[in-house]
Protein backbone atom coordinates (compact mmCIF):
# COMPACT_ATOMS: atom_id res chain seq x y z
CA UNK A 1 0.00 0.00 0.00
CA UNK A 2 1.00 3.63 -0.85
CA UNK A 3 0.05 6.72 1.29
CA UNK A 4 -1.32 9.75 -1.02
CA UNK A 5 -2.77 12.40 -0.61
CA UNK A 6 -6.35 14.35 -1.86
CA UNK A 7 -5.03 17.22 -4.45
CA UNK A 8 -7.48 19.46 -3.37
CA UNK A 9 -5.38 19.54 -0.42
CA UNK A 10 -3.01 21.97 -1.83
CA UNK A 11 -4.54 25.39 -3.51
CA UNK A 12 -4.11 25.96 -6.80
CA UNK A 13 -6.64 25.51 -10.50
CA UNK A 14 -3.62 24.15 -12.79
CA UNK A 15 -2.51 20.74 -12.66
CA UNK A 16 0.76 21.02 -12.83
CA UNK A 17 0.95 23.68 -9.84
CA UNK A 18 -1.28 21.64 -7.87
CA UNK A 19 0.76 18.08 -8.84
CA UNK A 20 4.25 20.05 -8.29
CA UNK A 21 2.38 20.77 -4.33
CA UNK A 22 1.93 17.25 -4.12
CA UNK A 23 5.36 15.77 -4.93
CA UNK A 24 7.45 18.91 -2.68
CA UNK A 25 5.16 17.70 0.23
CA UNK A 26 6.42 14.17 -0.61
CA UNK A 27 3.41 12.19 -1.95
CA UNK A 28 4.51 10.25 -4.75
CA UNK A 29 0.51 9.12 -4.84
CA UNK A 30 -2.81 11.66 -5.34
CA UNK A 31 -6.33 11.66 -5.69
CA UNK A 32 -6.95 14.14 -8.79
CA UNK A 33 -9.48 15.98 -8.47
CA UNK A 34 -11.19 18.25 -11.71
CA UNK A 35 -11.30 21.46 -9.69
CA UNK A 36 -7.47 21.18 -9.55
CA UNK A 37 -7.34 21.96 -13.29
CA UNK A 38 -10.59 24.80 -12.68
CA UNK A 39 -13.24 22.51 -13.86
CA UNK A 40 -16.28 21.22 -11.83
CA UNK A 41 -15.35 18.08 -9.63
CA UNK A 42 -18.08 16.50 -10.78
CA UNK A 43 -20.14 16.94 -14.22
CA UNK A 44 -23.92 18.24 -13.76
CA UNK A 45 -24.78 15.71 -16.25
CA UNK A 46 -23.62 12.41 -17.75
CA UNK A 47 -24.60 12.09 -21.57
CA UNK A 48 -25.33 9.02 -22.75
Amino acid sequence: MQVGVFAKTFPGSEPTGVLAAVRDAGFAATQFNLACAGLPSMPDAVPD
